[in-house]
């Protein structure tokens, strides 16, 4: 359910972030790929100002263990910085992983917004870390919408294997702090914004919710991309047969 500042804040913000990215689009759509990266740069860049303003805000009024970067959106920083400062098949593939986990992020937060923001909508301009929030996410969401525009997505089935090392580590990492230092990472311990979750951890037990949430970051994530790059090598396989027919019957 949205509350009433999530329904008034959000499409608002959705409907700016598709514009601006039309605008782009329509700007940068005949240059070249060095051209078009701009944004993608600009994006991953201002995530990065961003964290590092937090963290130094963070140890102004306290650190708390919760400030750590160990969340699932915290690991924007490393998908979108091997995306933009890497080349060859590296930055192919970290494009690919970088698309399909915004769009975990971009669902995640329009399925359930106080899940993901937390309160942050309510009081948009209270303090930096509520303004961060909404900010750093509906970046991610530009992100997501110039990577199709610019038709950055070109999944290969050896994504998935690269997916699943990144993810993994990741969760590893994550249930280990989460439990070491009591912090509610990811909702590791438990799901406090998101009820049919919740309800799952209490009937099913800790484990299997623990399983659960690493069978959606790390399988789901590992068979969607695997999917994309079937279906993939499946139109382009359709074009070139298409092309071969046109070919022949022109001759």
């Amino acid at each position: 359910m949205y509350t009433a500042s999530e329904k008034f804040l959000m499409p608002r913000l959705f409907l700016i972030l598709l514009i601006l990215t039309v605008i782009l689009w329509l700007l940068l759509r005949n240059r070249s790929k060095a051209v078009q990266s701009i944004p993608f740069v600009l994006i991953t860049l201002a995530l990065i100002a961003g964290e590092v303003v937090k963290q130094i805000k963070a140890k102004e009024r306290g650190y708390d263990y919760w400030d750590i970067p160990l969340h699932f959106c915290s690991t924007y920083f490393i998908w979108f910085s091997l995306a933009e400062f890497t080349r060859g098949k590296v930055r192919q593939t970290m494009q690919n992983i970088a698309v399909i986990s915004s769009l975990y992020g971009v669902l995640g937060m329009y399925i359930s917004p106080t899940g993901v923001l937390g309160e942050a909508c309510e009081n948009v301009f209270e303090n930096y870390f509520t303004a961060h929030t909404v900010i750093f996410h509906h970046l991610v969401v530009l992100y997501l919408m110039l990577s199709i525009a610019f038709h950055r997505f070109h999944p290969r089935k050896s994504d998935a294997w690269v997916w699943v090392v990144c993810f993994s580590i990741y969760f590893a990492v994550a249930v280990y702090c989460a439990y070491t230092l009591d912090t509610n990472y990811f909702n590791i311990l438990d799901s406090e914004n998101i009820p049919q979750l919740e309800l799952f951890r209490l009937w099913a037990g800790q484990g299997w919710y623990n399983a659960l949430l690493g069978f959606a970051v790390i399988g789901l994530g590992a068979i969607v991309l695997r999917i994309c790059a079937c279906v993939r090598k499946s139109l382009e396989k359709y074009e070139e047969e298409w092309e071969l027919v046109e070919v022949t019957e022109e001759e």
